[in-house]
């Protein structure tokens, strides 16, 4: 899993940070509603076939399942795989994956630009 986050302030980064991994520890003990896990599941197959309106979208979103196994049936499968998970199947994946041992995190950040022109 990734997750990529954007912060407005530097001394907030900590903070965002702990909030992240809290939120992935919560996974562990605190199973996913079957109303909130089928909500997710129904908004990523319908948003995914809502963004095939044109052809250009078309190819960009099937093309990389066609080239798994020559057949667009790749894409079938993996709705189908996102159909039969359960919040178990959740919580028993956190279990295993959200673990200190196997988290990398990165932290990209940048030099505010001076705008006073006596320091150029």
């Amino acid at each position: 899993m990734t997750v990529l986050v954007r912060v407005k302030d530097p001394k907030d980064v900590d903070y965002v940070k702990g909030e992240i991994i809290k939120t992935f520890d919560s996974f562990k003990t605190v199973v996913v509603s079957k109303d909130k896990l089928d909500a997710v599941k129904s908004n990523l197959k319908y948003s995914f076939a809502l963004s095939l309106d044109n052809s250009q979208a078309i190819a960009e979103s099937v093309a990389p399942f066609v080239a798994l196994r020559r057949t667009p049936e790749s894409l079938n499968k993996v709705f189908d795989t996102y159909a039969s998970i359960t919040p178990e199947d959740i919580q028993a994946m956190a279990k295993k994956y959200f673990v200190k041992e196997h988290r990398t995190i990165v932290t990209l950040s940048h030099k505010e630009k001076s705008t006073n022109a006596a320091q150029k």
